[in-house]
């Protein structure tokens, strides 16, 4: 019976600890990989569509951007002017014009994807902000991540996270 208390006081204390600010930026920061460290990673489940934007994808869509009629039927109708001119101008995937992601979301909604998933760090407004709001909230089943930069003030609000 002692060993019962001892069980569910632990869990009470733990649970305390994870409610608090900086119980939750632990479990921020460091909940998944431990998870993972604990039991690895977790299979995919097959209808799931996995799409990786990289520096390959930022390479292609440069190459191409002169021409995307040539190599797509959806890109040239689908891209903001906006995201055509900055994609000459993309150096690396952080520079990806959001009008990209519309594109995406639109497409892969009109194709049926039950969840679309984006990890990505949105640190200025562009132009193409209106045209991925507007994808999320047409598209109904967008998850957006969002992970508080910590190099600016910190503060005991652990943030929002705020869907067009």
């Amino acid at each position: 019976m002692r060993r019962l208390g001892l069980r569910i006081a632990g869990s009470v204390a733990l649970a305390l600890v994870f409610l608090s600010p900086p119980g939750q930026r632990l479990e921020r920061d460091y909940g998944l990989a431990s998870l993972y460290w604990l039991r690895g990673p977790v299979a995919v489940p097959p209808e799931a569509i996995v799409i990786a934007l990289d520096q390959r994808s930022v390479n292609w869509l440069q190459f191409n951007a002169a021409d995307f009629a040539r190599v797509s039927d959806i890109l040239p109708s689908c891209l903001t002017p906006h995201a055509r001119d900055a994609l000459s101008r993309a150096r690396n995937i952080s520079d990806m014009p959001r009008g990209v992601h519309a594109c995406l979301t639109g497409e892969l909604t009109r194709r049926g994807a039950t969840l679309i998933g984006f990890d990505i760090l949105l640190q200025v407004e562009t132009p193409d902000d209106a045209a991925l709001a507007e994808a999320i909230r047409s598209a109904g089943n967008v998850l957006l991540y969002e992970r508080i930069r910590t190099d600016v003030e910190q503060t005991d609000d652990p943030g929002t996270l705020v869907l067009p």
